[in-house]
Formats: C-alpha cells, structure tokens, sequence
C-alpha cells in the first residue's frame, strides 16, 4: 500500500507517482472490487473525464493511451481552492465504501488508504491533446499530468470548473449521447468464512452434478431407454445405464458425473519465479522480513497463506486438505492420502489422451469410429493407417492433382 505522506495539517498526499495506464483510464475502486466496463460510469453526465455513477467508485480517463502518466491524488480537510496551471478541471460527488482502495490500469494498481470522511472528488487535468492516443516510453518527456482532489463535503451535483481541450469536450459527447443504466455499488471484497466456503463448494458440486456435461468429454450419459413389451405383451425390465461406463448395466441413477474437462496449470517454475520478483519489488519490507525470519515464523505465514487460499477457492470442507493445512501450521509429516483420489474429488477426472483424440475425430459414444470392413474383407473405407476415412479425405483423394507424365489407366469391363 502507498504510504501517505503529511504535507500540512490541511493536506495529505495519498499517491504521488507514475501509474502505466492502458487504453487511457483509470479505476478508483475499493479493494478486491471489479472494474466498471464500457462508458456507463460517465453516461447521463456533463462531463466524461471523470464518472461517478458508481457508487462508491471513479472511473478516470486519460490522454496518452499506453504507458506512465504521473498522478498525484490529495486528501483535504476542507474544500481546496482549484489550482491553477490545469487545463480541465470537473468535480463529482464521491462516498468511499471503505478504506482500502486501489487506483486500478489495464494491468497495474497502486493500493491507498481513503478517508472515511470524505464526499467530494476534483479531477484536474493538464495536455490531454498532446498526449492523446499515443505512447510514451520510459525515457520519453512528459506530456500529460493528472490531479486527484478529495474532501469531505455534503452530497451535490456534478460541475464542469473548467475545459479547455479537445478530448475533454469529445468525452463530454459520449457521456451525454450514452443511455444511462443502474450499477451496482462498488463494495470492497470481503474474505468468506469457513461456512461461506463449505455453502459455495456444496452449491458448486450441485451444479456439476446437475448441469449438462461440457463440451469435448470423451463419455456422455445416455437417455434412460423407453420400455417396450416382448410378444406376449409384458413389459420388459430397462435396466438403468451407469453414467461413466455406458456400455455396461448398473444399479446406479442416471446422473451426470462432474465435468472433466476441467483447466489444469502445469507447474512453471519460471512464473513462480517472477511472482517472488514481484513480491520482491512491491513489497521489499515484506519480503526482506520475510526472508530474515525463522523457519517456524516462515511456516506459519505459508499455513495461514495456504489456509487462506482454500478458503477462497471452496476447497477447505473437504477432510483430506484440512489434514495437510493442520500438518503444515504444525510442522508435522504430511499424512498419508491418495494424492489421485483427492485430485479427481476436487476437479474432477481427467480424461485419457487417447480418449479426447477418439472422441474429437468421431464423437463421443461406445463403438464410435470402429471401421466396419465391407463383406469380403479388403480396406474399402480405411484411411491413413487403419483410421476410417471421412468424406474430407476422400474428396482430397479424388480432387488429387495426377503427376505430369502419368497416363490414366484404361478401364477393364
């Protein structure tokens, strides 16, 4: 998080430095939070450099369209005069939904601390046209600049200070030409509990389980059959089909087992790697106290960081994962489980290699593309190496070009 410096008692310096935009904007959003899309935070106001339709968010916009723009964003005890030497210069009303926030890009963010206190926010900017659509290195000179404002104030309109560019009245255009709709309020992201968890992996389980089967599984649970009667009229039995062994009869209900074509991340170290660059570089404090603390304290922020991401993944009501947590936080040897057992209960089981290839060539289904030889035997119907041949092939076979200097030849009645 960005350390706030004092610059007075009226004044606090919440963020001062250079932020890598892309596609021109910036989000102010509480932690954890998701972005507003598309132009709904400016649409309906006057103007479109900053949208407050949100509640509890700010969605800025930016001349230069990719890299660091530099943005300082202040804290007022009360209403400060508007500075000058600032091109463009709009106020909106602004209630944080809590303390945390993030001033969010494309792909960065810079994590600060709001006052609870404040209700007003002034966005100044200065050279939006001559940064406009461009890109700017990191040894290129600087074009535009930016000014964030806030203080406590009572809930008021939105007002236009000051405009002077051309981006600044083109925006202004697309807020007023875009339909408003109803967002939801932009609440900070609060960590589930342990019974939040347990509720979120049951009703997942129950979607797999009732949910149609996803695309590319080599195995799809049949219809249960119609009965039918024999000659002398009694009906005959229908014997329920198992849901992962289609060909063979069972006692089980038809029911769709979990989807197995689930997302599975190898291990890379190297990305590994340049989260601990990462963690290095944002945090140094962190990670240089980390590094100098003893192997106990060290297992202990893994257990509480492992116990934290189960939580968040709806993973920690299963008994097998809390035993490895437990022997982790305790520096005890890991229990005894069955490391494919546990994996195919989590997410799922993956299907053979061989099985995906067959059943992207043929389609699922028991017996599909099995070559059936033509009476008399022979290799009608075959392709490259005993596969079937399709229609695609046979077409390709026939619409051949035939070599230069080779004669058709003759038919034999």
């Amino acid at each position: 998080m960005a350390e706030a410096r004092v610059m007075s008692d009226e004044v606090r310096v919440l963020l001062d430095t250079e932020v890598h935009v892309h596609y021109g904007f910036l989000d102010l959003l509480p932690y954890g939070a998701d972005p507003t899309s598309g132009h709904q935070a400016y649409a309906g106001q006057a103007n479109g450099l900053c949208g407050a339709r949100r509640p509890g968010a700010l969605s800025l916009r930016t001349g230069t369209h990719t890299g660091p723009v530099p943005v300082r964003i202040e804290a007022h005890l009360t209403r400060p005069e508007v500075p000058d030497g600032w091109q463009d210069v709009v106020e909106v009303p602004f209630t944080p939904a809590g303390p945390r926030y993030a001033l969010s890009a494309f792909d960065s963010a810079e994590n600060i601390e709001v006052p609870a206190e404040v209700g007003r926010a002034r966005w100044c900017a200065d050279r939006m046209d001559d940064g406009y659509d461009g890109a700017r290195m990191d040894d290129d000179p600087v074009t535009d600049r930016y000014l964030l404002q806030l203080w406590p104030a009572p809930p008021a309109p939105e007002a236009v200070v000051r405009t002077s560019s051309r981006r600044s009245a083109y925006w202004a255009g697309v807020a007023r030409d875009t339909y408003p709709v109803a967002l939801e309020p932009a609440r900070a992201w609060v960590e589930p509990s342990r019974e939040e968890a347990i509720r979120r992996l049951r009703a997942e389980r129950d979607r797999r389980l009732r949910g149609p089967r996803p695309r590319g599984a080599a195995v799809t649970a049949r219809p249960r059959p119609a009965p039918s009667s024999d000659d002398a009229g009694r009906a005959r039995p229908v014997r329920p089909v198992r849901p992962g062994r289609p060909d063979l009869p069972g006692d089980r209900p038809l029911v769709a087992g979990p989807p197995t074509a689930t997302a599975r991340t190898p291990f890379d170290r190297g990305a590994w790697r340049a989260r601990e660059e990462w963690l290095a570089t944002a945090f140094p404090e962190l990670a240089a106290e980390l590094g100098a603390a003893s192997a106990p304290a060290q297992r202990a922020v893994a257990a509480w960081a492992a116990r934290r991401l189960a939580v968040a993944a709806g993973v920690l009501a299963d008994a097998d994962v809390e035993a490895l947590l437990d022997a982790v936080r305790d520096g005890r040897a890991a229990p005894a489980v069955d490391r494919k057992e546990l994996t195919r209960r989590l997410v799922g089981r993956p299907e053979p290699r061989r099985a995906r290839a067959r059943a992207r060539r043929h389609g699922p289904g028991p017996g599909a593309g099995r070559a059936v030889r033509p009476p008399g035997g022979g290799a009608a119907g075959r392709g490259r190496r005993g596969r079937p041949a399709t229609c695609a092939s046979r077409r390709r076979r026939r619409h051949r070009p035939r070599p230069a200097g080779r004669r058709p030849r003759p038919h034999r009645g």
